[in-house]
């Protein structure tokens, strides 16, 4: 998913995540206004804090269908890095 290795995740690399794992893509008004509200120190990139985060206050069971598969797609991306 990081496919710039920096450890974080831009809105291009959370999208084309989301599409490999078989995640519908919200369009573009509520992907960004999801991806924005991940993005707690606004500076244009989700980290891994971040991602954990908005994982613990998820509530819906959709959200947590997404989140969990993306956080398998992070996981994988993460251990590569090591």
């Amino acid at each position: 998913m990081d496919k710039d290795k920096d450890g974080n995740i831009n809105p291009l690399e959370l999208r084309q995540a989301l599409l490999q794992g078989g995640v519908p893509v919200p369009p573009e008004p509520q992907f960004q206004a999801m991806f924005s509200a991940t993005d707690v120190d606004k500076n244009g990139y989700i980290d891994y804090v971040e991602f954990v985060a908005v994982m613990l206050e998820s509530s819906s069971v959709a959200q947590w269908v997404s989140v969990l598969t993306l956080l398998s797609v992070l996981v994988s991306c993460w251990r590569a890095l090591l």
